[in-house]
């Protein structure tokens, strides 16, 4: 069973990601070897295909929650 903050804290980030550019593809993608909670294309970035980027960047969503509004930052290309 997720935890209920941990599902609290992936819909605030797919509601940041969608309001900043952001199309979602698939949330909670699965394979054998673990998860990613959240798979998105940039919109404000070119695309060859309907589907997938040109080039692959890895960013990631920072949410913290607690009293008052959360704290989310957005960290782009962080494998770069």
């Amino acid at each position: 069973m997720k935890n209920p903050l941990g599902v609290a804290g992936e819909h605030k980030a797919a509601s940041y990601l969608s309001k900043h550019g952001y199309k979602i593809l698939e949330q909670n993608f699965r394979t054998r070897n673990g998860e990613i909670d959240i798979v998105a294309i940039d919109k404000s970035e070119k695309v060859s295909h309907k589907n997938l980027p040109d080039a692959l960047r890895i960013d990631a969503v920072s949410v913290l929650l607690g009293e008052g509004e959360p704290k989310i930052e957005l960290m782009k290309n962080i494998s770069g």
